[in-house]
């Protein structure tokens, strides 16, 4: 064997295809339009790295009826101490046990949509946000 100059190259079109075992799927839950991709070919992906952001307005209903029933649970929960103090009658007391229940429905509403964002690929502290400064996050991260 001997070093040679190669007299002529081709260039050919291929596909490169991954064994199983190093291939992964990164997929929203919900339905949108791509804002922004940090994809280039042969960068490296690890866990948590940040690839696509996605504009939906699936994304956005969710976090305003977080927000919405954050307030209608403050709400409720506010109007049911009040009503505690009353407890006169019996008509004071049915309403005070549907405005409790009410309240208590609105707060397991708001654990469920805190985790349902939490799972879409939000941080508990900007699910945080959402609820305290009512600030929408515009894009969900993939």
């Amino acid at each position: 064997a001997t070093h040679r100059p190669i007299a002529n190259t081709i260039d050919l079109p291929a596909i490169v295809t991954l064994p199983p075992e190093r291939r992964y799927v990164a997929s929203s839950q919900l339905a949108g339009t791509i804002r922004s991709h940090r994809l280039n070919p042969g960068i490296m992906v690890r866990k948590g790295d940040l690839l696509v952001e996605l504009t939906s307005p699936q994304f956005f209903a969710m976090q305003l009826d977080l927000i919405r029933t954050v307030l209608e649970s403050e709400l409720a929960t506010s109007r049911a101490q009040r009503l505690q103090t009353i407890q006169s009658d019996a008509f004071a007391q049915r309403i005070l046990l549907e405005t409790t229940a009410k309240a208590e429905q609105l707060n397991h509403r708001k654990e469920s949509l805190k985790l349902q964002l939490v799972s879409l690929g939000l941080a508990a502290q900007e699910v945080d946000a959402i609820i305290h400064n009512k600030d929408i996050v515009s894009t969900l991260p993939i």
